[in-house]
């Protein structure tokens, strides 16, 4: 058996040697380069440490590697995690500005939400961090409509590849199209109105035990939300593939002291959901930055109680399906609000808060905290402490609550450039 102390000490002389040979290749672009220790005891039960956390395994020891470096049309973004001597790629993809349309590839989240505070939020309803980014190749493009009032459309078309498990024989995959419009109202604030579509569609299961739809012409039947075959026993057909989107609404306003926003994310399942029959059911948020005091607060309330109402056209478990059976999830982590079950149809309420502040001695502090509303339930919270020493190494100390005993984490960051 290995030693596990040589195989750590290995990680640590493997990670060093990467990150000295790329800070020797790329010497003189337009590099940032930092690599993190993180070390937190394993404990399933502490919640903030399993969700919301990238979909990695919670381990004792990882090692962490991450560099971007830019040109004028073209980006590249590299992100890795070495856990146990396994090699984990988080977000790294290369976008390319073109005249016509920009285009993305690698293993990325979203380009729509742009306004969200991934850090504070509770996860967005559809791409959270909660999961690790699939592979995925976009098309996005920005046209101004109004030069002089700055009207905006914003839309993208991406094709992503889920992962193979006990119950997906074959790859499944995800359409994933959106469009933005943006609107000023004065200098200082905005108004956003957004629609995505999302459907996880083809693959093969052990369910039908045959292919679930991976031709053009399935294809296209996803695209447009098209009936696949009627299901016995149902009063009516559904669409080919498992279907989820959002209406999004966001209104901005930014000053020189207060930044605030307001967002409804409005999930929908089918075409009830779309058209709002199942009421107010989404994330609703507020947030507020302060300038002068460096700080953020975000209020959250996500609320799922009108899914799988007794109807036969809103029986709506939003991230469970009959044929995908994971749900809406990869590798075994939810894709989007972790809070939501991807197998069983839980109605809830939950209220959540995040807080950062950045104090004037290089000290921030971040804390999250979450509670179910709807029902008598206990308080969950992370605490995360930073410090920076000079302005290339920070240090990072953690708490997180857990069923019988609070969970202590530490990380140090140090940036090379």
């Amino acid at each position: 058996m290995s030693n596990p102390k040589k195989l750590k000490i290995n990680n640590l002389v493997f990670l060093f040697g990467i990150i000295f040979s790329i800070n020797g290749t790329l010497k003189g672009q337009d590099l940032k380069l930092a690599t993190e220790f993180h070390y937190v005891k394993n404990d399933k039960s502490a919640w903030f440490t399993n969700y919301n956390n990238f979909g990695l395994p919670n381990e004792d020891l990882s090692s962490r590697i991450t560099f971007q470096t830019s040109k004028k049309s073209f980006f590249l973004n590299f992100d890795t995690l070495i856990i146990n001597q396994n090699l984990f790629i988080l977000e790294s993809f290369i976008k390319i500005d073109a005249k016509l349309i920009d285009y993305k590839i690698g293993k990325y989240y979203r380009d729509f939400s742009n306004y969200l505070n991934d850090n504070l939020s509770s996860g967005h309803m559809l791409i959270s961090n909660n999961a690790q980014p699939m592979p995925k190749l976009g098309v996005l493009k920005t046209i101004v409509l109004d030069k002089r009032k700055k009207y905006e459309f914003n839309f993208g078309l991406s094709h992503a590849i889920l992962d193979k498990n006990d119950y997906y024989l074959k790859n499944p995959f995800l359409h994933e199209k959106f469009i933005y419009l943006k609107i000023p109202m004065n200098e200082n604030s905005s108004f956003q109105i957004g629609f995505v579509h999302e459907a996880i569609w083809g693959g093969r299961t052990v369910i039908d035990g045959e292919s679930t739809g991976s031709t053009l012409k399935d294809f296209l039947k996803v695209f447009i939300s098209s009936d696949g075959p009627k299901i016995e026993g149902s009063k009516h057909t559904n669409a080919l593939g498992n279907h989820l989107g959002i209406w999004d609404f966001v209104y901005i306003n930014n000053n020189r002291i207060n930044n605030y926003k307001i967002y409804y994310q409005h999930i929908f399942e089918d075409t009830s959901g779309l058209r709002f029959h199942n009421g107010t059911d989404g994330l609703w948020g507020f947030e507020i930055s302060n300038n002068p005091n460096n700080f953020n607060i975000l209020f959250e309330l996500l609320t799922t109680t009108n899914q799988d109402l007794n109807s036969d056209y809103l029986r709506e478990g939003y991230y469970n399906h009959t044929t995908y059976a994971k749900g809406w999830s990869y590798k075994n982590f939810i894709i989007g609000n972790p809070h939501i079950n991807n197998t069983i149809i839980i109605p809830l309420d939950v209220a959540h808060i995040g807080f950062e502040k950045e104090f004037r001695n290089k000290f921030k502090l971040q804390v999250l905290t979450s509670r179910r509303v709807d029902q008598s339930d206990s308080i969950i919270y992370d605490f995360i402490f930073k410090k920076k020493v000079k302005d290339k190494f920070e240090i990072k100390l953690g708490l997180s609550s857990a069923k019988v005993k609070d969970i202590l984490s530490l990380g140090v960051n140090w940036q090379f450039n």
